[in-house]
């Protein structure tokens, strides 16, 4: 079996999204050839809903900044290496529209925030061979949204054991549907009719519920035609306070049937990304030239800056640029009192209304 190289591994653990849910508490161990469906970046599950895409939390995709961007479909990371065969690069992403966080409880503790709309999709480079996509809830299927109705949680949520990097096995874990009232008493003014919640209401010692690596994980109904998508993973007891599993509270899924639209856009604009440079030309008037973006359409905006750190940080590096005030044109002029004997970058901006990309050039003299 071929493995992806420590680069691409290394990429891979770079993704930490913006962070509702933390990874599943009770449930059980599963065999990944049981829900081959499922997917992970390394901090989050999916759910391969077509051939070449995969449902996930927008807060899982939210400020990916590096190119290399991808989710393994079909693998249990915990039995060791990151098979090759089994990795599925991304041609491009996006959120919901009205995605945002909240906190309702909380202003201080990113960990503790709430979501709106929190879906994003990923549409990968290739299809996914000899994988079964789940159905995704639609208008028809409100009776599988009924409170009562029992439903399963699946994802790679935390789990006793020593096992690797974002590689824990995948679980799965039964709880049943509540009304979105029921849901609101446990977290006042926080819920609405885009979410679905569902709770633990076994009494079983161990409370089953979704954790960290769970976000953006499937919440699966059993229909008359097989099982059916009816939920998003999001937040949960968390946002409280609380460690996963440690209060009999209920979780929050976003409700499919509602961003159904959204979901099966043939044409979603996709958040701009590149792997390209920023290159500067000329000596006195510099010029500023922007690499090749993919995904959809995006408007580019220049920012000329002194940088903050030595070149090779620069793109890694948060706030890498003292930002050189009305500096916003492809071009600058050297030698001004801004910028007179002092190294020089540009920085590009890619932004459309599912995202944005900053690239910098290196350094140039003033």
């Amino acid at each position: 079996m071929r493995f992806l190289p420590l680069a691409a591994v290394a990429a891979l653990a770079m993704v930490v999204g913006a962070a509702p849910a933390p990874a599943m508490s009770g449930g059980t161990t599963i065999d990944i050839a049981t829900a081959p469906f499922l997917a992970t970046t390394g901090n989050c599950s999916g759910t391969l809903i077509a051939p070449d895409r995969v449902l996930m939390a927008a807060h899982c995709i939210d400020d990916i900044d590096f190119a290399g961007f991808g989710v393994f479909v079909g693998a249990d990371l915990s039995q060791g290496g990151f098979p090759a065969d089994k990795f599925f690069a991304a041609k491009g992403w996006a959120p919901a529209p009205g995605f945002k966080l909240e906190f309702p409880f909380n202003d201080d503790d990113p960990s503790e925030a709430t979501a709106v709309n929190d879906v994003g999709i990923i549409v990968l480079e290739r299809p996914v061979p000899g994988v079964t996509p789940v159905p995704i809830a639609g208008s028809r299927d409100e009776a599988l949204e009924r409170p009562g109705r029992p439903v399963r949680l699946l994802g790679f949520g935390d789990a006793p054991g020593p096992f690797p990097p974002f590689g824990n096995p995948p679980r799965s874990g039964n709880l049943t549907l509540i009304s979105n009232p029921t849901c609101d008493r446990s977290y006042p003014n926080a819920v609405n009719g885009n979410d679905i919640c569902a709770q633990d209401l076994d009494g079983d010692a161990t409370l089953t519920q979704p954790c960290a690596g769970d976000s953006g994980g499937p919440l699966i109904a059993d229909g008359p035609r097989g099982p059916v998508l009816v939920g998003v993973t999001s937040w949960g007891s968390e946002v409280m306070g609380n460690g996963c599993g440690e209060a009999a509270l209920p979780a929050v899924w976003m409700r499919v049937s509602r961003f159904r639209d959204f979901i099966t856009d043939p044409h979603p604009t996709l958040a701009p990304w590149t792997d390209g440079k920023v290159t500067l030309s000329g000596t006195g008037k510099l010029r500023c030239d922007a690499p090749a973006f993919e995904g959809s359409h995006a408007k580019l905006t220049y920012q000329w800056g002194i940088p903050r750190f030595p070149d090779p940080l620069i793109q890694a590096m948060p706030d890498p640029l003292e930002a050189i005030p009305g500096a916003t044109k492809k071009h600058f002029r050297t030698g001004g009192p801004s910028s007179a004997g002092k190294r020089l970058v540009c920085a590009v901006t890619a932004t459309n209304a599912s995202g944005s990309w900053t690239v910098y050039s290196l350094s140039a003299d003033g």
